[in-house]
């Protein structure tokens, strides 16, 4: 036999004994709670870190809408002011026109289309309207 064979374990290992008790068991769950507490917390602020980062992009992306919005509103409200410039001046010649085309007679209350006198531009000789293009289709 070898000296590697009959060699037996002559060292002894201490024993190791488990504790458990009050103490230890408290301890324990001191520290497990401690230690998801101060994880827990971690995880609170990564979680309002990406809600605060998703509200400032929310927040942004609203006021680039917003001011999107209220430039083509401006754009808009510039053309109509724009279109009624052109058409202010004609709008102005139809209401007076109206006014001047009033005959003077001794009735005044009675517009000029009803006018039965032979001077009254609407009215033929004969007592039929008359029938020109102009205010015949024009509907006013």
């Amino acid at each position: 036999p070898t000296p590697t064979q009959t060699h037996t374990h002559t060292h002894t290992q201490p024993d190791l004994m488990m504790i458990i008790n009050t103490s230890t068991i408290f301890l324990t769950l001191l520290l497990v709670v401690v230690f998801l507490y101060g994880g827990l917390q971690l995880v609170r602020k990564f979680a309002y870190e990406i809600a605060m980062e998703n509200h400032e992009a929310v927040t942004a992306l609203d006021n680039a809408a917003q001011a999107e919005r209220l430039r083509k509103e401006r754009a808009a409200d510039e053309q109509a002011a724009a279109a009624y410039a052109k058409v202010q001046p004609l709008l102005h010649t139809k209401l007076t026109q109206p006014s001047t085309v009033r005959s003077n007679n001794n009735n005044n209350n009675k517009p000029s289309h009803l006018n039965t006198s032979s001077k009254s531009p609407l009215v033929t000789p004969q007592g039929s309207p008359n029938r020109s293009p102009v205010s015949a289709g024009s509907g006013e």
